[in-house]
């Protein structure tokens, strides 16, 4: 017997109500490596492959599962899936229909977080050096958090009860799923970016799971927060809680609570301390003035003129008779030297050779004025001046005698 023909149409129909029918396949489990991921911003959905080492099956989730997501997810990542098997009749195609998804384990958040550290402190992100100090009393704050969740109303009572004078302003944000760690960053840059005078940012949450905070540990986050000019402080989660933004921020707090006590002074301790120092300062200035009474009584104008009479005199006794030393001296030095130069002058007048010459001795000189010391430098017939003491004669040498000679 022949078989009758079917329309694809009608094949493709009962191969969904085969997989659709099937109880094993309407709530499977699956787990898996994400070889890629496609999100849809018009619906919300995403369209993504999940594999194993020896095959892959496509995967969606459309946009209601998908924004309960609180990790965002890349290619690479290992994930658990819940869902179910769907069949596409106008393809032919099966899909897995997930309805939740989950990193595969802490460990591969924990990986994931500890490759994003690194490659973040390599790039200085987490630099001590180059965070803010926080204003010490700040105008206006601006808090990033959810509208719905405790940390906003944790932050404003705890700024408002310690500080009657700063200004709060609420930039609501998404926290958790899909899109949070975009709206957080988003925020951040806008408060920078506004005009508005802003002094000092928080960005804050409450408690919750690492994937419900996982959103805190997003690249765009950190970058957001390391970039912004505004002084920014965390408070995400419990005091055991770090995430990627804490690192970032100029003034990281264990809760919002704490980063909110963090943030602002407490008005009422600086009254106190204002009104403390003005007592202190009005005891010192009475001091003071008290000391100056005491001390225009103590140095009456008559009395100050009487000093001021006995120290001029005593510096007039003492220039005077620094005038007399002086004196003293100089006339010694002129008298040294008076005895100086008069044995300088006896001393010339003994070797002064006119004076010699007066006691009978004379110079002679030869015809070209050389002085004749020694027989020996003359010869018979030569014409010699003989110097005296009054004048000079000319003589011829007729002969010549040695000193032996009588």
């Amino acid at each position: 017997m022949a078989l009758k023909p079917a329309s694809v149409s009608e094949l493709n129909r009962y191969i969904k109500n085969l997989l659709t029918g099937d109880p094993l396949l309407s709530a499977i489990l699956l787990t898996g490596e994400i070889s890629s991921w496609s999100p849809n911003s018009r619906t919300g959905a995403v369209f993504f492959t999940l594999k194993d080492e020896h095959s892959q099956i496509d995967c969606v989730m459309w946009g209601q599962a998908a924004g309960r997501m609180t990790v965002s997810y890349e290619v690479g990542m290992k994930v658990n899936l819940q869902g179910r098997i769907d069949y596409w009749n106008n393809r032919g195609q099966i899909r897995f229909n997930a309805v939740f998804i989950e990193p595969a384990g802490e460990g591969e958040l924990n990986a994931r977080y500890e490759e994003l550290k690194k490659r973040l402190y390599d790039e200085g992100l987490f630099d001590t050096e180059k965070k803010k100090s926080l204003p010490f009393f700040p105008d206006n704050v601006a808090v990033i958090t959810s509208p719905e969740g405790s940390a906003v109303w944790d932050i404003k009572k705890t700024i408002t009860e310690k500080n009657d004078h700063v200004n709060i302003y609420i930039y609501p944000v998404k926290v958790q799923g899909q899109g949070a760690a975009e709206d957080i960053a988003a925020a951040v840059r806008n408060v920078n970016s506004s005009g508005k005078k802003t002094d000092i940012i928080i960005v804050a949450r409450g408690g919750g799971s690492p994937e419900e905070r996982w959103a805190f540990n997003e690249e765009c986050v950190v970058r957001s927060i390391y970039e912004s000019t505004i002084p920014v402080v965390t408070g995400i989660g419990h005091e055991d809680n770090e995430s990627l933004a804490d690192l970032a921020a100029d003034y990281y707090a264990k809760t919002p609570t704490a980063a909110a006590y963090a943030a602002v002074p407490d008005t009422n301790e600086l009254r106190e301390d204002i009104l403390l120092r003005a007592e202190m300062m009005d005891r010192t200035l009475t001091a003071v003035v008290r000391e100056a009474e005491y001390g225009l009584l103590r140095h009456s104008p008559v009395r100050h003129r009487e000093m001021m009479m006995r120290r001029v005199s005593q510096n007039s006794e003492k220039i005077d008779k620094a005038a007399l030393d002086q004196q003293y001296k100089m006339h010694q030095i002129i008298t040294e030297d008076q005895n100086k130069t008069e044995m300088i002058k006896i001393t010339l007048d003994a070797l002064n050779p006119h004076n010699i010459m007066s006691r009978g001795y004379s110079i002679v000189k030869d015809k070209n004025g050389t002085i004749i010391a020694d027989t020996r430098n003359v010869k018979v017939s030569d014409e010699l001046d003989i110097i005296l003491n009054n004048g000079k004669l000319l003589t011829e040498v007729r002969k010549i005698r040695s000193g032996n000679d009588d």
